[in-house]
């Protein structure tokens, strides 16, 4: 089996025994949103191949550097052995923003072609806006279209939550390397 990618995830030492309570019940969750393991302050995703598990590693760091947990967590960094270049202290958010991916927002254009892309995900709730990254399918977009039929074009049924998209990386070719 092969750890490609570990979250260190520790909350605060001065939270009361509720909010250690509703911390530790929202680490859970998205543990098992993400498929994560725990060894520790250890998070991570045991695959069989390399590169498998670090999408869902990378989303569950992110996941828990929400907003609304920031007052709760003392700590969330990552390492990834995959791409052993990584600080370990660098923000993941910062990291695949600036370095890695290249977001457009909706607003700015769209995909030169259809195809599969990495999308930016919003969810507005009672309780605030909430974010995630995904694969979403690009099928070309038409005012035309759009406006006779909005789920046949764009983002398809998703369109209304993206807000931005990036192009997908190159996928892990071991022989490549």
């Amino acid at each position: 089996m092969f750890i490609d990618f570990v979250t260190y995830l520790e909350i605060r030492d001065d939270l009361s025994e509720e909010d250690k309570q509703y911390i530790n019940s929202e680490i859970k969750k998205n543990m098992a949103k993400y498929h994560m393991e725990k060894d520790g302050i250890k998070y991570y995703v045991e695959t069989k191949r390399p590169g498998v598990g670090l999408h869902l590693g990378v989303e569950f760091c992110i996941s828990m550097q929400h907003k609304r947990y920031k007052k709760y967590i003392k700590r969330c960094e990552y390492n990834s052995y995959f791409e052993g270049s990584i600080n370990v202290k660098d923000s993941i958010l910062d990291y695949y923003n600036e370095v890695r991916i290249k977001w457009i927002p909706d607003n700015e254009r769209y995909p030169d072609n259809p195809g599969q892309v990495l999308c930016t995900y919003r969810y507005d709730y009672e309780s605030g806006p909430e974010y995630e990254i995904g694969i979403g399918e690009y099928w070309g977009f038409s005012e035309v279209l759009y406006k006779e039929n909005p789920e046949a074009c764009g983002f398809g049924s998703m369109h209304k939550n993206v807000i931005a998209w990036a192009e997908l990386p190159k996928p892990f070719i071991p022989d490549a390397m």
